[in-house]
């Protein structure tokens, strides 16, 4: 009786009755490609031009695919991507490569539908799947609360900008309106904010989009038109000061 395999971690599924002799040694894989899949490391050398596959087999747990957490590294000398399983899985991917070229992480076969590691950085990429297996950064949207015992930072070094200029047109700001709001789905009640269709009309930089349309606002980007403004409200309170 042949034993089948499951989608996801490549696990053998033996027949009732099957293996007799090996069933032992066949669980002891299935238990370390589980083990691989749930806290496995891979380094691997994704250095050059060209694109890289990561290795898969059945009930193998020393398959690429298998581990929990992939560094890639090497040197670059052209964008690349790395491709993962077709199939519904998240990674831990570190983008340890040098060289000033990007890795795309996407699912074979799906190129279009993968997303670029920032080089340094860490991401939590999940494949959802679905037809076209597009791959994602599960930490991008989150729903609910969340309390951080600490600060919350962005990179600004001017050593990493370029083409850098004034913040200009900032008028869009004052048709925006705040509004207070309570969530369709009963989530959340009085709750207080922007609509993302109606900053998406005047500043339309400071909306994330989805699909085409307007998802979210970038609130912690909106502080810099409201410097801006500010400084310019307190030129004209000095005008008027002086006109006095």
């Amino acid at each position: 009786m042949a034993s089948t395999y499951s989608s996801r971690l490549k696990l053998e599924l033996m027949e009732t009755g099957a293996n007799a002799n090996t069933w032992g040694n066949n669980t002891n894989t299935n238990l370390q490609t589980v083990d691989a899949f749930s806290a496995g490391y891979l380094s691997k050398d994704v250095g050059g031009s060209a694109n890289v596959t990561l290795s898969t087999n059945n009930a193998d747990p020393t398959a690429d695919a298998s581990n929990k957490v992939l560094d890639l590294n090497g040197t670059l000398t052209a964008n690349i991507h790395v491709f993962i399983p077709a199939a519904e899985s998240n990674y831990v991917v570190f983008n340890n490569t040098s060289g000033s070229f990007t890795v795309t992480v996407a699912a074979t076969g799906h190129s279009a539908n993968g997303i670029a590691v920032t080089q340094g950085e860490y991401a939590y990429l999940y494949c959802d799947g679905a037809s076209n297996y597009n791959v994602k950064n599960s930490l991008s949207r989150l729903s609910g609360d969340v309390t951080i015992g600490g600060t919350i930072t962005e990179e600004s070094s001017i050593a990493l900008k370029e083409n850098i200029r004034p913040l200009e047109n900032i008028d869009g700001l004052y048709s925006i309106n705040a509004y207070k709001y309570d969530k369709i789905d009963g989530s959340q009640k009085d709750e207080t904010g922007f609509i993302a269709e109606e900053v998406y009309k005047h500043l339309p930089e400071l909306v994330q989009l989805k699909d085409g349309k307007p998802e979210s606002v970038k609130y912690t980007k909106m502080t810099t038109y409201l410097l801006e403004a500010i400084k310019e409200l307190k030129k004209e309170i000095n005008m008027l000061k002086r006109k006095k």
